[in-house]
């Protein structure tokens, strides 16, 4: 883990969810979405690019603590 990742993990503070589309208000771990939101477009294109490749019926992803809540299990 990086020193970034430290201080995002240590980022606590709850804000409401980025491009939610719930109506009702869902709060998250600010280091986290912050981390995430810097990471979305390469995680959705790594996904996407296993997607069309393996062609699978689901994914499952999982980690733990910040990396969970990024899916770095998918480099």
């Amino acid at each position: 883990m990086g020193d970034g990742d430290v201080y995002q993990d240590l980022n606590v503070k709850q804000v409401p969810l980025a491009n939610s589309t719930s109506e009702k208000v869902v709060y998250v771990h600010r280091g986290f979405q912050q981390q995430y939101l810097s990471l979305r477009n390469e995680i959705h294109e790594k996904v996407e690019c296993n997607m069309n490749m393996f062609d699978p019926a689901e994914i499952l992803i999982t980690g733990h603590s910040l990396g969970g809540a990024l899916a770095k299990s998918l480099k």
